[in-house]
């Protein structure tokens, strides 16, 4: 009533944009192992009260969305584009038909293009993380579930028990992701 008055402008939320509208659920895929999704992420982990920051390497596949490979490493360099294919070439037992990077110079090495071997690379549309929503979206439930990564040295029962509550509480929020089929 007061908007059509013109005593107040009711705020509008941010919504899609109509590309955005255009293209949701465009992304085809055909079968698991078809097309796997790859990208990195820059994690903290807290040692003692100093910061370090950990390159996490995350490759998907995109029809079953099973996270197949990861490294961590120092940084996002091809070396860790390496480790984590062929960390999912362990996983799944075979190399996708192709695998979708961004733009990032790391990912077009020679080093990344003998280790795919026969894998077509696929290049994102720059700008647009859109592209990858797969690999986007196992980050986003990843920072959602996993605690604060903070480890304290100076007491090796402490430590151990820190460990195994990471580990643990990871695992078990993982776990609630999951549907059960006995229970719809």
């Amino acid at each position: 009533i007061l908007e059509a008055h013109c005593e107040r402008r009711a705020a509008r939320r941010g919504g899609r944009s109509r590309d955005e509208e255009a293209l949701r659920d465009s992304f085809e895929t055909f079968f698991p192992g078809a097309q796997w999704v790859g990208d990195g992420k820059m994690l903290e982990v807290f040692v003692d009260g100093e910061r370090f920051t950990q390159n996490l390497e995350l490759v998907v596949d995109t029809k079953s969305d099973a996270s197949v490979g990861i490294s961590v490493r120092a940084e996002e360099d091809s070396a860790a584009v390496v480790e984590a294919f062929d960390n999912g070439k362990e996983t799944t037992g075979n190399a996708p038909l192709a695998l979708l990077v961004d733009n990032r110079p790391s990912n077009h090495t020679p080093d990344v293009d003998a280790a795919l071997g026969e894998t077509m690379r696929m290049r994102a549309t720059p700008g647009r993380p859109q592209n990858k929503a797969h690999v986007e979206g196992q980050f986003g439930l990843f920072a959602q579930r996993v605690p604060p990564i903070e480890l304290d040295t100076r007491d090796p029962r402490e430590l151990a028990r820190t460990v195994a509550f990471l580990i643990a509480l990871t695992f078990f929020r993982a776990q609630n992701h999951a549907p059960r089929r006995d229970r719809n």
